[in-house]
């Protein structure tokens, strides 16, 4: 079956951009039982998984930075980023979504929560946004080393939230998210 699987990520963050990826392959090339949800594997395995198949795949990432999160909310900024996808891969395939949502994308889509458990295509997608996502944010790490971005990558740990509280929010941060930095 060929199809375009869908997955973000970085939604839940408070800093950094989400970042959507799309992966269209032949799902019979992808008999990997590492193909699993990004979470659920370690950062070497992602690696591995990544070098084994980004040549074989036509894949598109899209990023939506803080300020437009902050500034559309997060599910039209979802909604961005897959329209980025679409226009990347062509919107005459079949896409699978990983999620329930309620937005309309065409002309062939389809939504499924945790797809990355049910599609192979769909998780690698989850591994090459995580990967992707995962630098990306070390890199801010260089540039703002204070919020220790290449240890949380962005999620709202303890420590996270402590620097927000000692040094206030980077250019990166999203200001609409509550934060709880009382910790």
């Amino acid at each position: 079956m060929i199809y375009v699987g869908v997955d973000e990520v970085g939604r839940g963050c408070i800093a950094g951009p989400m970042v959507v990826c799309g992966v269209l392959i032949n799902d019979d090339i992808l008999n990997d039982s590492d193909l699993i949800d990004s979470k659920k594997i370690s950062a070497l395995k992602r690696k591995v998984i990544c070098t084994r198949y980004i040549n074989c795949a036509k894949f598109a990432l899209a990023l939506v930075s803080n300020n437009d999160i902050d500034e559309f909310g997060i599910s039209k900024a979802f909604e961005i980023a897959v329209n980025k996808v679409q226009k990347q891969l062509g919107s005459n395939l079949h896409y699978i979504i990983d999620g329930k949502y309620n937005i309309d994308f065409s002309p062939s889509h389809q939504f499924e929560y945790k797809a990355e458990d049910k599609f192979k295509a769909v998780a690698l997608a989850s591994i090459i946004a995580k990967e992707f996502r995962d630098s990306y944010m070390t890199k801010l790490c260089k540039l703002f080393p204070a919020y220790g971005f290449s240890k949380h990558k962005g999620y709202g740990t303890i420590t996270h939230r402590r620097s927000i509280s000692e040094f206030g929010y980077s250019v990166w941060h999203r200001k609409s998210f509550k934060i709880k930095t009382n910790v």
